[in-house]
């Protein structure tokens, strides 16, 4: 945990709760307590007198979905850096946490926007970048933290950034690919259904649980017989589907998701049908570390 002589783990964390005028909340692993502090939203962290010694987890905001006449690409989860055994020198620090992308409006054609980078300005700015937005019509998706997916028929999938997460998945006929995740990249789309969301990766540094953070979001489908895309565990919202009247779902906030992809807007049935805006980010610091 540093050195500190004389001084508990206790102590330590309440001291930084003090200056950082942050609350930490406790759990047991490995049979030690942890204390970790949980940013939703940008912050401060104030370490005091102390150079603690802390795991990191941190999350960007994922993109928003595309809209196409047809079916959009699905957005890119936002970036997912997790940093163990940190040593975090006396001092302060600031947090920021990224907010999700803007959705592809309803009613025209065009790309969601991509997420916003969070980040922790140890040493060295520690940033993960933000998920990018989904594709529009035969449009690219956009390259991020993970890709979006590419627009229906020719969009380009986007790529993802190295260590933080996946691709965007192809389009083909009139839907969309999937949006990319931080564990594995968003799938391409078929004749029969739309790509799904690639899945994000499991942390505990907020409660101790397994927790899925940074899913793809999926991609849009043209018609009601075509499925359309599921968003990747992670908090990736769901597509849309054109045909079938159903809109696309957000990205969940606090665990980066990207947006689903809206279906055909150029329908009497899908008139006034959304894509989905990206999920916010997360910062979480766990002392001590392990």
């Amino acid at each position: 945990m540093g050195t500190h002589f004389g001084v508990t783990t206790k102590e330590v964390a309440d001291d930084i709760a003090k200056v950082s005028n942050k609350a930490y909340t406790t759990y047991v692993k490995n049979g030690i307590k942890r204390y970790s502090w949980t940013y939703l939203s940008s912050g401060t962290f104030k370490t005091g007198i102390f150079n603690p010694t802390c795991d990191i987890l941190i999350v960007a905001g994922g993109g928003g979905g595309g809209n196409a006449n047809g079916g959009g690409g699905g957005a890119g989860a936002g970036g997912m850096v997790v940093s163990s055994g940190e040593n975090i020198s006396a001092g302060s620090y600031t947090i920021t946490v990224g907010a999700g992308g803007t959705a592809a409006r309803a009613n025209v054609v065009e790309q969601g926007t991509s997420g916003t980078n969070s980040s922790v300005n140890l040493s060295g700015v520690t940033t993960a970048i933000g998920g990018g937005g989904g594709g529009g019509d035969n449009t690219t998706g956009l390259t991020g933290g993970s890709g979006g997916g590419g627009g229906r028929n020719t969009g380009p999938k986007g790529i993802g950034t190295t260590g933080q997460g996946a691709d965007g998945g192809t389009p083909s006929d009139n839907q969309g690919g999937g949006g990319g995740g931080a564990g594995a990249v968003g799938a391409d789309s078929t004749s029969a259904t739309a790509g799904w969301g690639g899945r994000g990766k499991t942390n505990s540094y907020r409660t101790g649980a397994d927790v899925y953070y940074a899913g793809g979001g999926g991609g849009g489908a043209e018609s009601s017989g075509v499925l359309y895309g599921i968003g990747g565990p992670g908090g990736g919202g769901n597509g849309g589907n054109g045909g079938g009247g159903i809109s696309a779902t957000n990205g969940t906030d606090g665990l980066g998701g990207g947006g689903g992809a809206s279906g055909d807007w150029n329908t009497p049935t899908s008139a006034g049908l959304v894509a989905g805006t990206g999920g916010s980010g997360i910062v979480v610091i766990k002392f001590p570390t392990g």
